[in-house]
């Protein structure tokens, strides 16, 4: 039965490229084992298959009937082996990413949820935190995080900025001088995020820059504990623009000096200097890229 099926291919093989020779050069053979193949296989079947002439070859009602059956032989075992080629090459495993929740509400979730959908044998841990935790020491592959880098034993990739808005709550801003600048901000009360330096820039709509640096009484960790405390009238906060759209829009929180612009905030891909490369995390940045996450 194999030699019998190994010579259904190559006599398929020969019809498709019309000679000995096209058919020998195809499957990598000699044209003499091709001619030897297909005359044993008619010896086999007890029938003619192919007319031989000096210029092509022709089938045989015998040999088109059998050449329907070989094409459709041929074809489930391409199916058969290209199933398990893409089974053996699909991508498994799990990845843990740390990820800095300013980006809790940004396009980046979406993604991530579209790449478990493209990869159904992949398994994310995430976890959304503003510490600076120890990558290799906690077993995360991929951290997302805000702000400069200092660790410079990580590797890294820029990944794009977050807009800020600069706001406070309205019972806040109400008790307040109304401000016409930046610095007529210097004694107001600031929501202090610890993982960042409190002095912000602006940038007002003609160009001009200013830096300030205001007063804290209140230092968290999170960037949205920092948005939380800025809505219950602790003072002034610069959280992503995303995160706080619908409470401006609500009244709930006061944009301040809407015409100047704070300074985005540069975020990157972090992850350790390790010799292996991780196969899941390079084609997640690779699939974030892709989805115009990555800049």
């Amino acid at each position: 039965m194999i030699d019998d099926l190994r010579a259904m291919a190559i006599f398929a093989t020969t019809v498709q490229h019309g000679t000995f020779r096209a058919a020998a050069k195809q499957l990598n053979l000699s044209p003499s084992v091709v001619s030897y193949t297909i005359t044993a296989l008619e010896k086999r079947l007890q029938t003619t298959l192919l007319y031989r002439s000096t210029r092509k070859l022709s089938l045989t009602a015998e040999g088109e009937s059998l050449y329907r059956h070989a094409v459709i032989m041929l074809d489930a075992a391409s199916r058969g082996l290209n199933a398990i080629n893409q089974s053996q090459h699909e991508l498994r495993g799990r990845l843990s990413i740390s990820i800095t929740s300013a980006l809790l509400e940004s396009a980046l979730n979406e993604a991530l949820s579209a790449f478990l959908v493209q990869h159904p044998s992949v398994y994310l841990n995430l976890e959304y935190s503003d510490q600076q935790t120890d990558l290799i020491g906690r077993g995360v592959d991929l951290a997302i995080r805000a702000g400069q880098l200092e660790d410079s034993s990580l590797k890294s990739r820029r990944l794009g900025q977050i807009p800020r808005t600069l706001v406070c709550s309205k019972a806040y801003f109400d008790n307040q001088a109304a401000p016409t600048s930046p610095h007529d901000l210097a004694q107001w009360d600031w929501v202090q995020l610890g993982m960042m330096p409190l002095e912000r820039t602006l940038t007002s709509p003609e160009g001009e820059t200013q830096a300030i640096r205001g007063r804290s009484r209140l230092t968290v960790n999170s960037v949205v504990a920092m948005t939380q405390y800025c809505v219950a009238g602790m003072g002034l906060c610069t959280p992503p623009a995303q995160m706080v759209t619908n409470a401006i829009e609500q009244g709930i929180l006061i944009e301040v000096l809407p015409g100047w612009q704070v300074t985005p905030i540069p975020y990157y891909a972090l992850w350790p200097n390790t010799t292996v490369d991780n196969e899941i995390r390079t084609r997640l940045l690779s699939f974030l890229h892709q989805r115009g996450i990555v800049n």
